[in-house]
């Protein structure tokens, strides 16, 4: 995975925004998922294809982080949303 790395949500979940985070329901493996503002704010610009590199910039305009932990933290959500079903990505 890279910054040109394309991350688009899946359609097999159900979610839901709750006091600024966001609970999702996976209905391939049941479990929920909580995400917090930062993980929210992902999640919402992943339901349309979006790469790695934009959504880093969607973060560093909204929170003081630099690029490279902004990377390190974006890329270890979506492997991890990807790992549960709730995401897909593509190379180019």
């Amino acid at each position: 995975m890279n910054s040109q790395t394309t991350v688009t949500a899946t359609a097999n979940h159900v979610a839901t925004e709750m006091q600024g985070e966001t609970v999702i329901l996976s209905f391939t493996t049941g479990e929920y998922f909580g995400l917090d503002e930062v993980g929210a704010l992902i999640w919402k610009n992943i339901q349309q294809p979006t790469s790695i590199a934009r959504l880093c910039e969607i973060i560093m305009a909204e929170y003081d982080v630099d690029e490279a932990q902004c990377m390190q933290d974006v890329q270890a959500l979506v492997t991890e949303l990807v790992a549960h079903e709730l995401a897909l990505e593509s190379s180019l």
